[in-house]
């Protein structure tokens, strides 16, 4: 398996994914000039692990809400894309189906259509979040969890040197390898739930989850249970605030959309938040500071965003405004 992430054609694929949409940004193009040399040295250090994991450049988001970011330079990428790429088909088998964050083939529209499809024969909904769930993700639980999956001793010698590259608890957000950690570290409750505790109606993205049911006394009851999983289980803690029991025909929020049986709407936080991010890349794109090709795909995905969705005029709105800045083409 090691071989497979260390070969000079799994590196340049992961070259080639790691820049793609990015070709025109200063490290991608000096990382580009010496390719061959820089891929050579990234495969000599991982064949003689002598790879360490560069210093991550941490700064704060607020959109949509307050969260700490950390990048790592393009060789970093690099590397993490190639190790991704061979772990990710062996770890991702073992996933339930309603488990929809950062998985091929599944994604915010499936996990919204079976939000719809369960409530409809659903009159409540258990809606939990984890509190500060990738930074309170354990190093020695999550380790373990990869050694029940991988028993490449190589490979585990690089996944442990990417977890453990940050000195506290939790993986940084902005990882590649932190997106399929979390997915790996939450899958146990998952089992939990739809082994043991044999809940047929249950979705997950990320630490978002949803029970569905018609009692209420029976999902106050999986709620105690969920707490005392995660807490001795996992060192994880629900959060009071964001979990609760809500009625499913009243709506509920989910995925950046209020879910409804019969449909969904964009959230109006969500929508306002586009409209100015539309703005931002508008007067980006005037000064020169944000390519055509980065305001098309930045206005295509909050576009694509809201074709889930009965917001008629809003997308309407968007479709507009792309018009307008691409020369009047209709997009819709």
């Amino acid at each position: 398996m090691f071989e497979q992430i260390y070969s000079y054609e799994a590196l340049l694929t992961a070259w080639k994914k790691t820049q793609r949409l990015k070709r025109y940004r200063q490290d991608v193009i000096m990382f580009r000039r010496s390719l061959d040399e820089n891929l050579i040295i990234i495969q000599n250090e991982l064949i003689w692990k002598t790879y360490k994991v560069s210093d991550y450049h941490n700064y704060i988001i607020y959109e949509p809400k307050k969260r700490l970011i950390s990048s790592l330079p393009l060789r970093d990428r690099v590397v993490q894309h190639a190790l991704v790429g061979v772990i990710e088909p062996v770890i991702d088998k073992y996933f339930i189906y309603d488990s929809h964050a950062c998985r091929k083939g599944h994604g915010v529209k499936l996990a919204v259509d079976r939000f719809i499809h369960n409530s409809k024969s659903s009159k409540y909904c258990l809606k939990c979040d984890i509190s500060s769930y990738f930074f309170s993700i354990n190093h020695d639980i999550l380790m373990g969890l990869y050694r029940k999956k991988i028993f490449c001793k190589d490979t585990l010698w690089l996944i442990e040197t990417v977890v453990r590259s940050v000195d506290n608890p939790g993986l940084p957000i902005g990882n590649l390898l932190s997106q399929l950690s979390a997915n790996l570290y939450l899958h146990e409750l998952d089992r939990y739930l739809k082994h043991d505790l044999k809940i047929k109606k249950y979705i997950r993205y990320m630490d978002d989850f949803v029970v569905f049911g018609d009692d209420y006394n029976d999902l106050n009851n999986i709620k105690t249970l969920i707490i005392n999983f995660v807490r001795d289980n996992l060192a994880l803690t629900l959060s009071d605030r964001k979990s609760k029991i809500l009625e499913t025909r009243k709506g509920v929020e989910f995925c950046g959309f209020r879910c409804y049986p019969t449909h969904c709407t964009v959230k109006k936080d969500t929508m306002l938040r586009n409209k100015k991010r539309l703005l931002q890349l508008s007067e980006g794109l005037k000064s020169g500071e944000v390519s055509p090709e980065e305001f098309i795909n930045s206005i295509s995905s909050i576009l694509g965003h809201s074709m889930y969705s009965r917001n008629y005029s809003y997308r309407k709105m968007l479709n507009d405004y792309l018009s307008e800045n691409t020369g009047g083409k209709d997009v819709l």
